[in-house]
């Protein structure tokens, strides 16, 4: 686990539980974790798959492939970003397969590239 990471989930406590629920998951599919531009990143062969990051009221995923997904159901797009949004760590519970499925799409587009 990446320290500055650690460090960011740690310096948000109104989103600590739901950010550490999604770092939990992500880490569980096997991509590697580092930190850009302020913010959690997490690589599959060394090409960014996703960011996670908080905003007022939510935690937001970015999948940075999300325009090429087959489902879209759930992102919304902005602007050339894939966001998926969380108010509370039930969600990404009651998600996680659909979480899992995009990022399992997302390995499959990074292999083709």
């Amino acid at each position: 686990m990446h320290p500055y990471i650690s460090d960011y989930i740690e310096s948000q406590p109104q989103h600590k539980e739901t950010l550490l629920t999604l770092r939990t998951l992500i880490l569980s599919s096997g991509l590697k974790e580092t930190f850009k531009c302020l913010v959690p990143y997490y690589t599959f062969q060394g090409k960014n798959v996703l960011s996670i990051q908080y905003q007022k009221k939510f935690c937001v995923i970015n999948f940075h492939l999300g325009e090429q997904f087959k489902n879209k159901q759930g992102l919304v797009f902005k602007k050339h970003q894939s966001l998926y949004y969380f108010e509370k760590s039930d969600d990404i519970l009651a998600q996680k397969d659909d979480i899992l499925g995009f990022i399992i799409e997302s390995i499959q587009l990074i292999r083709k590239l």
